[in-house]
């Protein structure tokens, strides 16, 4: 009898731990959605009244807007909200793009560099070392 409890416990135990290393139980995507909708209304994309959709997890943006960096922003906020992943699909306006592109000629923002961080840190000359210097032991009072 005291076999068959323990083996009980023990099954019961071992749920319990696969239950926990599952995580905890996925957000429904109306829930992700709405969290995604509400920052976008506090913050200063409200004006763009972007669409956002959420299916598993995954948040597909779309509209259009006349600042550039309000398409990385409602990225954030989406991941922010508890998107998984997202397809931004926001379009720069015509305007927005030139007014970048201005800003680029005239040196008053810098390019970022468009190879991936990893050959750029390739690219970056060695670090000239010094030489060791020798170590100093102090001699011992035997």
């Amino acid at each position: 009898m005291k076999a068959l409890f323990v083996c009980v416990a023990a099954l019961g135990l071992i749920g319990n731990a696969i239950a926990a290393a599952a995580g905890p139980p996925a957000v429904p995507d109306a829930e992700v959605e709405r969290n995604i909708r509400q920052r976008f209304a506090k913050s200063k994309i409200a004006s763009n009244a972007f669409r956002v959709r959420v299916l598993g997890g995954v948040a597909t943006i779309d509209g259009k807007t006349e600042v550039v960096q309000h398409k990385g922003v409602a990225t954030r906020l989406a991941r922010l909200g508890g998107a998984k992943s997202v397809d931004n699909r926001i379009e720069i306006g015509e305007a927005a793009r030139a007014k970048a592109r201005a800003s680029l000629a005239t040196g008053k923002r810098q390019a970022r560099s468009i190879q991936p961080r990893s050959q750029r840190q390739q690219a970056l000359p060695a670090p000239q070392t010094t030489p060791r210097r020798a170590v100093v032991r102090w001699p011992s009072t035997r």
